[in-house]
């Protein structure tokens, strides 16, 4: 953690044989513009290690809720456990495959069936265009 002047748009009080080194001038600005959340990250770093043992069913149990859950590891779902905080679990419904496939073969027919529309349209406002400009000049 670095020193922090309390007025931060002065630099502090140099004594006359002082001079003030690029170090200096770097933790300086470093401490003025470092963030409040920046600055309380070592509150809730996690500094006080707790092993356990456990069962091969419980530790079973513990390994299919992470599989289900959006903990990254089995310490961070230990830790929710213990401090009784939600643990999001997600289910995959199969019975929802063949529906969802269906709908996503029929919005990429629909997005092609788009792509046609769209060079076709271009293709006739080229030739009404074309067409227009011609009948300007036969009049002349």
């Amino acid at each position: 953690m670095y020193f922090c002047p309390q007025d931060k748009n002065i630099l502090p009080p140099l004594r006359s044989e002082q001079a003030l080194g690029t170090r200096a001038c770097l933790n300086f600005f470093r401490c003025t513009y470092m963030s409040i959340k920046a600055a309380n990250k070592d509150s809730n770093k996690l500094i006080h290690p707790i092993r356990t043992r456990v069962n091969k069913e419980t530790y079973q149990k513990l390994e299919s809720l992470l599989e289900n859950s959006t903990c990254q590891s089995i310490g961070e779902l230990a830790r929710k456990l213990i401090t009784r905080e939600k643990i999001n679990c997600t289910y995959k419904d199969i019975t929802m495959n063949a529906p969802m496939e269906s709908l996503s073969a029929r919005r990429e027919e629909l997005w092609r069936i788009g792509l046609n529309i769209n060079q076709v349209t271009r293709l006739v406002s080229l030739a009404y265009i074309e067409i227009s400009l011609f009948n300007d000049l036969e009049a002349v």
